[in-house]
């Protein structure tokens, strides 16, 4: 499993084999399924690897906050858990600390979860004290040292203190050592083309030529709202994201080349997606916050099953939660009980599957300890995705919108307004899927009710 980490299936372009974003993930797709409707379970790391683990969607794992880990009772039931218990080794490696089982509280179920280096001086705090994963050591440390982000900012100056190279490095030395005795589970995130969008010479001045964007001190602020005089620069942002995504891209193809020469890629399983998407638009830049359109939850997902030689598009909308189920299903294990998504195999297998609505939400302001009722909701239901807002301290309650993907897969034109009957049905979806993770919240104790 390869997650890259801030990876918008628009920009990336990956089930289009003319794709010049992503030319090597393409390639690799004519020989894979490609998902072209898969949707993250939320707009950041935190809630969506959690999803990505359990198959729980936030509303019940809970890690909805950046430093959130998942509640006690969901911590045990995770896709590594299950694979462990049935003879595998299971590993972790990652660059971004906010996607590793350090940080979820999950790091029991693997044999190891390390980290690949990055060139930041305050993340080599924060590493350090991940050995201490159950405590507030790793957070309250970054807080004491948040000042290094300064110094980070101007030492590294156009270069980025993130490599992908640097965690497909630490990927084969684990292949290395592990051998071929048992069945192996690797769970590689790497956090390009994640901000500071810093592509190295091989990428950069692709799209924005020289003189523009140069520094990371000339960068936006990211995952913040911005004024629409504002588009044009962010827009160039983007550029500079793109070939962001151009050297992920070439950093992922030679490791999946060096797998090929190594005899291994033929008979893996290998899944390649993302955790969250990334805005340019809508007066939103980067990620988090409260927004949910397709930018920031539509990703890349391709799935070659082993021996797979031959290419096979899926066009029905799935969830994030619907990976740790399809893994399980795939490799013979124990499907997880609770698991809110379900096994894609038989799509991936050719044969057909009923298409069932996708839901994804932002919970940052939702406490866990009080009902569920802050946050934005949203429900894919074939083409149609209604997405409502909750607040209780608003004077009224807020309006929802109902949006046609096929139609404005850019969700410009708001149907709500001439489509009451749909709106009901959907809302009363979501009211539904909300009374039941409002149970289960009680019923583990995390429910103030």
């Amino acid at each position: 499993l390869i997650s890259l980490d801030a990876l918008a299936a628009v920009d990336a372009d990956a089930c289009n084999p003319e794709s010049t974003t992503m030319p090597r993930l393409a390639q690799f797709a004519q020989g894979a399924s490609c998902f072209t409707r898969f949707y993250t379970a939320s707009n950041f790391t935190t809630p969506t690897t959690s999803t990505m683990e359990t198959g729980l969607l936030p509303w019940s794992h809970f890690a909805t906050q950046p430093d959130a880990k998942m509640v006690h009772a969901t911590r045990k039931h995770t896709l590594a858990a299950v694979l462990q218990a049935q003879g595998w080794r299971t590993h972790s490696i990652t660059d971004n600390l906010l996607a590793s089982p350090r940080h979820r509280g999950t790091f029991a179920a693997y044999t190891t979860s390390g980290f690949s280096r990055t060139t930041l001086y305050g993340n080599w705090f924060r590493e350090a004290m991940s050995m201490f994963p159950d405590t507030a050591a790793p957070r309250l440390t970054a807080m004491a040292v948040s000042f290094l982000g300064a110094f980070d900012m101007a030492l590294h100056g156009s270069q980025s203190p993130y490599d992908s190279d640097r965690t497909y490095a630490e990927f084969r030395a684990l292949l290395a050592r592990e051998g071929r005795a048992a069945p192996l589970f690797v769970w590689a995130h790497t956090l390009p083309p994640h901000s500071p969008y810093l592509p190295p010479p091989s990428t950069k001045y692709r799209l924005l030529p020289k003189g523009e964007l140069e520094t990371w001190r000339e960068l936006l602020a990211d995952n913040v709202d911005y004024p629409e005089r504002v588009q044009p620069m962010v827009d160039k942002h983007r550029l500079r994201y793109r070939e962001s995504i151009m050297a992920a891209d070439a950093s992922l193809g030679a490791f999946l080349d060096e797998l090929q020469l190594q005899g291994r890629l033929d008979s893996a399983l290998v899944i390649i997606t993302s955790d969250h998407g990334e805005s340019f638009e809508k007066g939103f830049f980067g990620h988090a916050g409260p927004l949910t359109h397709n930018a920031l939850i539509r990703v890349p997902l391709v799935v070659k099953l082993p021996g797979q030689k031959l290419a096979r598009g899926i066009t029905m909308p799935v969830s994030q939660a619907d990976l740790a189920s399809t893994i399980l299903d795939l490799v013979g294990a124990p499907s997880l009980p609770r698991a809110e998504g379900r096994s894609l195999r038989d799509a991936l297998e050719g044969r057909g599957m009923a298409t069932v609505p996708v839901y994804a939400m932002t919970m940052e302001r939702q406490s866990r300890f009080k009902p569920l009722d802050r946050g934005q909701f949203v429900v894919i239901d074939g083409d149609d995705k209604l997405t409502l807002p909750l607040d209780p301290t608003a004077a009224e309650p807020l309006a929802a919108t109902l949006h046609n993907l096929a139609e404005d897969p850019g969700e410009q034109r708001d149907l709500a307004p001439r489509n009451a009957v749909r709106v009901a049905e959907l809302k009363a979806m979501l009211a539904q899927r909300l009374a039941v993770a409002a149970q289960a919240q009680a019923s583990h104790g995390t429910s103030a009710r």
